[in-house]
Order: structure tokens, then sequence, then C-alpha cells
């Protein structure tokens, strides 16, 4: 039977065209491609916008923690006990708020929690009301340690601490002092102290509680909570007079971030390219 030219890339059929298996088939071929283009350039931009709400909710939560401090609002650990030594424990007969001879002055970010640095923890610093018969005046004097019990079970540790994710795969990198960092070295905790000014308390007519930022430096971001413990409570922590620099690598994104923090204001910078942290 005689074809006509054309049949071989269509077929006629009850007096209309119709397409053919090859170019139904290139059809679907190439609007599957276009359809993963797609797909991975809205894929690409949405893990953009991710990264970016990581890097904004790091600032906040670094604003709140620093905030807490300056409203005297501190996580509830329970029936805790100190003293004039700083030896902390767990009593019954003790709720935060009546002991004597300490009493809450800081929290601390511990931002290398685990080795991924994905998450980082925080936890609350007491320190002595008197030196010597009088009040404290700076953070020397006032001895400031970390509100944990050694040895406690887990139950009672997570009322110590509290764990957060960076978030979407986001980590940790560095933290260091000046406009840049390098990843690795061994400023792993920051520390926010209420202002000391004249006492450990305000006064009665309502003083303002002010939180000043320390760094807690020649700790490795990776070191174990154990080790962190004992530093921080062997450590005068550094004041701040130089911007604070923390590197946040996107977990889905060639970006990085530098989160800064310089006379109590927090502000970041979203960078592009292979260049990590400088």
């Amino acid at each position: 039977m005689n074809r006509g030219k054309g049949s071989l890339t269509r077929m006629r059929i009850g007096g209309q065209y119709g397409y053919t298996i090859v170019e139904v088939l290139i059809f679907l071929a190439v609007s599957a491609v276009l359809f993963a283009s797609t797909m991975a350039l809205l894929s690409g931009r949405q893990q953009r916008v991710h990264f970016t709400n990581v890097v904004r909710d790091f600032e906040t939560k670094l604003t709140d923690v620093a905030n807490d401090v300056s409203n005297g609002y501190y996580q509830s650990a329970g029936n805790v006990t100190c003293d004039n030594a700083l030896t902390i424990g767990v009593s019954a007969s003790k709720t935060q708020g009546t002991n004597n001879e300490c009493i809450m002055l800081g929290r601390v970010i511990k931002f290398g929690y685990d080795t991924g640095g994905e998450r980082f923890g925080i936890y609350s610093l007491v320190g002595r009301r008197q030196a010597a018969g009088k009040d404290v005046k700076n953070i020397g004097e006032s001895g400031l340690a970390l509100l944990w019990v050694s040895g406690a079970n887990d139950d009672t540790k997570q009322s110590f601490r509290e764990q957060r994710n960076v978030g979407f795969g986001a980590s940790i990198r560095c933290v260091a002092v000046g406009n840049s960092c390098t990843p690795g070295g061994n400023n792993g905790a920051l520390a926010f102290v209420t202002r000391l000014t004249g006492g450990a308390q305000p006064s009665a007519s309502g003083g303002t509680i002010f939180a000043d930022a320390y760094l807690y430096d020649q700790l490795a971001l990776t070191a174990s909570e154990d080790n962190f413990v004992a530093h921080v409570n062997s450590t005068t922590p550094v004041s701040l007079t130089q911007p604070l620099v923390i590197c946040l690598r996107s977990g889905g994104t060639n970006q990085h971030a530098l989160v800064k923090l310089m006379n109590g204001r927090v502000t970041s910078e979203i960078k592009e390219g292979a260049a990590l942290c400088n």
C-alpha cells in the first residue's frame, strides 16, 4: 500500500491528524527536562529563603538571651541551692530565688553543642551576692559559676539547660573577635551578664538591669559539655570591646553568613561563593 510522505510523522485518524509515538515521547522528554530545571531553580530559591530565615532566627535567639538577662528572666531550674562558695546543689526545701548567698547573674551560650555545630546550648550563671561583707561590684568579685549539678541524672541536667537547633542543616563554623573568623578556633561560649552597678540586685525603687556581653575564650567549639562546665567554672570571661563574629554555613546552598554582635546590636551579612567565613 502506497503511503503519503507525511505519514511517517503524523497519522490521519477520522479526518484529523494525530501525533506519532515518537513525537509524544520527544514532547514528554522535553517537558521532563523543563520540569526538572524549573524544580531545581525553585528548590535553590527555597533553600536560599530557608537560610535567610535561619540567619534572622539566629539573630533573634541571641537577642532573646540578652533580653532575658536584662529583664531578670531565667529558665526555672527547680529546687536549686547554692552558697557563697558557689557550690550548686538540689534540695526539696529550696526553690529558685530563695538563696541568700548567691544570685542569678547571666546566661551563657555554648555554640558547639554537638560536633556538627548544628545545635547550641543555653545555660544560666550564678554569682555571689556579697564579697568581704559588701555587695559585689564586678564579675571578678561575684566569681561567676555555671548553674550545674555535676553527676546529676539526665532529667535534672535537662532542667539546667536549653538546647536549640540552628535549623535547616545550617551549622556554626566559627566564633571570633573582629570582623572575620576562620573555621575552628577557641571561642566557644558567649555570656550575657547583669551589669553590676554597686550591688548584685537592682534597687527596690526600680533600678534597671543591664546585660553586658563577655566571651569565654580558649574553649574549642567541639569541647565536651564536661570540659565546658569546668572551663566556665574556672575562667573569668573576657569583656567584649570589639565585634563578636559568628559564622553560619548553609546546609543547602553555597552560602555563609557572618552574624555580628557589637554595641548591644546583632546584625548579619549573607555571602555567596565557596570562601567560608572570611
